[in-house]
């Protein structure tokens, strides 16, 4: 197995954490979308960070098991609709 570093899987219904924020994939991307980040290709982001495995539950504890997106937009705020 490749580590972590140098390869990284599909992840399926990270946590996604924005300004500080906690959002799922349903709250981003889904039918629905109830996020104020939404639609997320439109905000001004300036990082993206991701982690798995041992990295992202040692941060975020049992929420972090299927990954963790955390980004960091230019205002710290949405952007306007």
């Amino acid at each position: 197995a490749a580590n972590d570093m140098e390869s990284f899987d599909v992840l399926t219904e990270p946590l996604y954490i924005i300004n500080g924020g906690e959002y799922s994939e349903e709250e981003l991307f889904g039918p629905n979308p109830t996020s104020p980040y939404f639609p997320l290709n439109q905000q001004e982001i300036i990082s993206t960070t991701v982690y798995q495995g041992e990295s992202a539950t040692s941060l975020y504890g049992e929420k972090g098991k299927k990954g963790v997106v955390v980004i960091i937009t230019k205002n710290g705020k949405p952007l306007k609709k």
